[in-house]
């Protein structure tokens, strides 16, 4: 009964994060204006979502002065303030570029496609490679990326003039596009596993839990 992007924008307005919804939809801004969410429209035909966020920064929030701009997707309506906030402290000590999560599996999930692997060195937390393959082969258990990212202002302009990469395009990934730009990237493991909507089987996983709580 209520639409997935508000599950997200209520833990938002209630926590003590400044945010904005970007989106080029008008059922998605007047969903959110009606029950006075903060959003912004950035209508430009751009790649990904990372993009919208740059120029949403750029033309709303650019005299904010902010540490990080944090890229949260639409489609984790489990997320919970205390993971952003843990993601937060993380990456302004470890001084990487871009910041993100993953969480520990060991099963067949590890086949699918829309399940985004993610191999990280765990002495340091730094990123490796991401990949939708079953990544790395000899590995019984195996890191689901959590497609949340913490970006310096720096990096994120960095990362907006880099041109796709021939690894991005491959995996369709965009976090491979900064990699191969020499951008650092760092993740933070973590035990919270959610559920990110990438198929409509996914609604009903997500649904279960939200009865549940």
């Amino acid at each position: 009964g209520k639409a997935m992007i508000e599950h997200i924008t209520q833990k938002l307005a209630d926590s003590s994060f400044e945010y904005a919804v970007v989106t080029d939809h008008d059922e998605i801004e007047a969903t959110l204006k009606t029950h006075n969410y903060n959003v912004v429209r950035v209508d430009d035909d751009v790649m990904t979502g990372t993009e919208r966020i740059q120029l949403a920064w750029k033309r709303f929030f650019f005299d904010k002065g902010f540490d990080l701009i944090i890229n949260l997707q639409g489609d984790e309506p489990l997320i919970e303030i205390q993971l952003l906030e843990k993601l937060s402290a993380f990456h302004l000590e470890n001084k990487a570029s871009v910041s993100t999560l993953y969480f520990e599996r060991d099963d067949e999930e590890k086949s699918n496609p829309n399940v985004v692997k993610a191999v990280v060195a765990e002495s340091s937390g730094r990123c490796l490679y991401f990949s939708r393959l079953p990544v790395p082969y000899s590995s019984k258990t195996w890191n689901q990326h959590i497609g949340i990212y913490s970006y310096t202002p720096e990096a994120l302009n960095r990362f907006c003039s880099f041109a796709p990469s021939k690894l991005e395009v491959c995996e369709k990934l965009e976090q491979l596009r900064g990699m191969e730009n020499g951008l650092s990237y760092f993740a933070l493991k973590t035990t919270t596993q959610l559920i990110g909507v990438d198929s409509p089987e996914d609604i009903a996983r997500v649904e279960k839990v939200l009865n549940e709580k």
